[in-house]
C-alpha cells in the first residue's frame, strides 16, 4: 500500500446526528410550553440532559438514555470506522470523542409564536468551525509521521496510528472551539388530529446541519 493511497484512505470521518422527536401532549400549550419543549428536546439530543425533556415527553429514563445511545451509534456506523478496520480501545475512544462533539453545539431557543398548525420555535445557532482544514492538517501530520519510519507498518498498526492523529487533532480542537457567525432557524411544533404536538423531523435535521456543516 503506497503512502499516497493510505492517506487518501484515512482523508475523512463524519458524523451525522439524528436528533431525538419526543411527543407532546397538546393540552393548554402555551408559548413558554412550546419554548421549554425544543429546549428539553435540543439538550436530550446534543447534551446528554435528560430530566426536561422527561417531563416533557413522559418519557423513561431507560426509553431516553436508550435513543441517545442509539444516536451515538448510528454515528459510529457513519463513520467508517469498522470498514477502516479500527481497534474496540481505539473505538470507544472515537465514542467518547463524538459524544464531547454533540456537547459542543452550540444553541439558543429565542421566542415561539403561536400559528395555525401548531407554533412556530426561533433558534439561534452557531455552526461548530474547528474541524474546518481537519483533513489538510491530517495529511501534514501523517506525512511528517511517516518520513520518520524506516518502513511501512502493518495495515492494522498503520490503521492505529492514523486513528490516533486524527483523534489527537480533533480532541485538541474541541478544548477550544470555533464557531461562525450566528443565524436563526425556525422550527415547527405542530399538532396531529389526536391533539398530540411533536417537532417537525426535517427542521430538526436542517437545525442540526446548520450546527455541523459538512
Amino acid at each position: 500500500m503506497s503512502r499516497k493511497m493510505v492517506l487518501k484512505k484515512y482523508g475523512s470521518i463524519f458524523i451525522v446526528c439524528i436528533l431525538l422527536v419526543g411527543l407532546l401532549s397538546g393540552c393548554g400549550m402555551r408559548e413558554k410550553d412550546a419554548k421549554a419543549y425544543v429546549t428539553a428536546t435540543l439538550d436530550a439530543s446534543y447534551k446528554g440532559k435528560f430530566k426536561e425533556y422527561k417531563k416533557q415527553t413522559d418519557a423513561t429514563e431507560k426509553e431516553v438514555k436508550n435513543l441517545y445511545q442509539e444516536n451515538i451509534d448510528t454515528m459510529m456506523q457513519s463513520s467508517g470506522l469498522d470498514s477502516i478496520g479500527a481497534s474496540e480501545k481505539m473505538t470507544e475512544k472515537f465514542r467518547l470523542l463524538f459524544q464531547d462533539i454533540l456537547k459542543a453545539a452550540n444553541y439558543k431557543v429565542q421566542s415561539a409564536e403561536k400559528t395555525d398548525e401548531g407554533f412556530s420555535v426561533k433558534v439561534k445557532v452557531k455552526p461548530l468551525k474547528c474541524f474546518s482544514g481537519l483533513q489538510d492538517e491530517l495529511t501534514k501530520k501523517l506525512e511528517a509521521k511517516m518520513k520518520t519510519l524506516k518502513k511501512i507498518p502493518s495495515d492494522d498498526k498503520l490503521n492505529e496510528l492514523m486513528l490516533q492523529e486524527m483523534y489527537d487533532l480533533m480532541a485538541d480542537k474541541l478544548k477550544n472551539p470555533e464557531y461562525g457567525k450566528a443565524e436563526v432557524r425556525k422550527v415547527q411544533i405542530e399538532k396531529d388530529d389526536d391533539g398530540v404536538y411533536s417537532i417537525r423531523e426535517k427542521d430538526l435535521t436542517s437545525l442540526d446541519a446548520a450546527m455541523f456543516p459538512m
